[in-house]
Parts: structure tokens; sequence; C-alpha cells
């Protein structure tokens, strides 16, 4: 109802400024009730990917979003993130955490795909795309770290696990792909 009401006023991307707004919106109201905003934003994703304009919304929204609240988002990630005090024993935590973590999703997902009845080598490719731990999991340190349930010795692990398993994850891919082909080329374009 509010959305076909934006979209009577004569200027120029209302459903984006509808998308932002409403997004905000929750975001606040997310912290207001105690939970955190990305709590309330995601909401108001789903509720908003269920109108007829979610293609539309989507593509205005990354328009916008990608060259204006990514790179404020990491740079206040960066501006957070003290590695000069960072404690040498959570160095060798933060490997074994990164390890942890990328084989636990590659793992865990491939069986998930294995069980939706992919091929072997096709569910290592699912699980090896979804090793990537992003923004979520620096949205949650850093909920923590203001919070005061972590330090910055875990809020420095956390970093260095998500820019990890970021790197990792196009290696494996990559790997996974290679030798999905190698065994059939033909079936493999399929099958992925």
């Amino acid at each position: 109802m509010l959305l076909k009401l934006f979209q009577r006023f004569q200027v120029s991307q209302t459903l984006l400024a509808f998308a932002v707004i409403t997004a905000l919106l929750f975001a606040y109201m997310g912290e207001v009730f105690g939970v955190a905003g990305i709590v309330g934003s995601y909401v108001a994703g789903l509720m908003l990917s269920l109108t007829p304009h979610r293609g539309e919304m989507s593509h205005k929204v990354e328009t916008f979003s990608y060259p204006f609240f990514v790179p404020l988002f990491f740079a206040n990630i960066g501006l957070n993130a003290n590695f000069r005090e960072i404690n040498p024993e959570i160095v060798l935590f933060s490997i074994l955490l990164a390890v942890v973590a990328i084989l636990s999703k590659l793992f865990g997902c491939a069986l998930g795909a294995k069980v939706a009845k992919f091929s072997t080598k096709s569910s290592f490719v699912i699980g090896s795309g979804m090793v990537a731990r992003g923004e979520v999991g620096l949205i949650i340190a850093m909920i923590g770290i203001e919070r005061g349930i972590i330090n910055n010795d875990l809020f420095s692990a956390a970093l260095i696990v998500v820019i990890t398993s970021t790197l990792v994850t196009p290696s494996l891919i990559k790997l996974f792909l290679k030798k999905q082909e190698e065994t059939d080329p033909v079936k493999s374009s399929v099958s992925v």
C-alpha cells in the first residue's frame, strides 16, 4: 500500500527512496527494540522482496549502495580494527579459527548439496562458493565490540577469518571447477 502511494509522487527514483527509507527505518526500529539494526533492515528486505517491484528495487539499491554505503562500511571497519595492539597469541588462534571456518563451511555446504542430490564434485563446487564469510560476520563482530561482548583481540581474529575466507574462496572454486571439468567437461558445464 505504501509502495503504491510512493509511486504516485512525480519524482524520479521513488522505488529507491522508498526502499532506502524503509530499510533505515526498520534498522532504527530494530535498535530501539534492542535487536541489532541489521535484523530490522533484513526484515525490511524480506518484506520488500515479496512485492512485484523486487527486481527493480534490488537493481536500484545495488547501484546506489555499492558506491556509497559499502565504502563507508569498510572504512568504519578499518577505523575500528587495531592490529598494532593485537596479542601475538591471538594470531595463532586466528589462523586455527580461519582453517576451521573454511573447512566447516566447505564440507558442511557440500554435505547439504549432496543431500539435495548434487554430484560429489558439484557439491564441493557449491561448498567452496559458500566459504566466504563477508559483511554479516563483520557486522556481528562490530556489534560485539560496540556492546563490549568481545575485545579487540577477538574482533581482530574475526576480521582475519573474514579476510582469509574471502581470499581463499575464488581459489577453491577454481580448484573444484577444474577437477570437475577434468573428469567430464560436458556434464560439468550442465551440472553447475
